[in-house]
């Protein structure tokens, strides 16, 4: 087995930080890239999941193909259910993100205006 090049170029970490210090400063888990990342992959996700869920429930030939052991409709509304089961799940992750985007804008704000009020004085 050989190890690649690129593997003896990464530099080394010097200084360790200790768990409670790590703690102590997360105060920023998800920021807004991190946010809006999630939120739109979600939303992508919810889109393929609806779109999957109705064309498997009406029995659409293109999703399973031309294969005469998946004919059963049982199974594709068993197969729409938990597609649109995934996309409420996406959903609330997307709610989760979107809180988060409006938490983060919300912390700007007052910031800022602690900032102004400052140089006000």
């Amino acid at each position: 087995m050989s190890i690649p090049f690129f593997f003896f170029c990464i530099m080394p970490v010097k200084e360790s930080v200790p768990l409670s210090d790590r703690i102590k400063n997360f105060k920023n888990p998800c920021g807004k890239g991190c946010s809006l990342c999630c939120a739109l992959y979600s939303t992508w996700g919810i889109l393929m999941l609806l779109v999957v869920g109705f064309l498997t429930k009406r029995e659409y030939r293109g999703i399973d193909g031309d294969i005469p052991s998946i004919g059963d409709s049982e199974d594709h509304d068993n197969a729409g259910n938990n597609c649109y089961w995934a996309a409420f799940i996406y959903g609330i992750f997307f709610a989760i993100s979107i809180a988060r985007l409006v938490h983060l804008w919300v912390i700007g704000r007052k910031s800022r205006h602690q900032h102004m009020d400052e140089f006000a004085s």
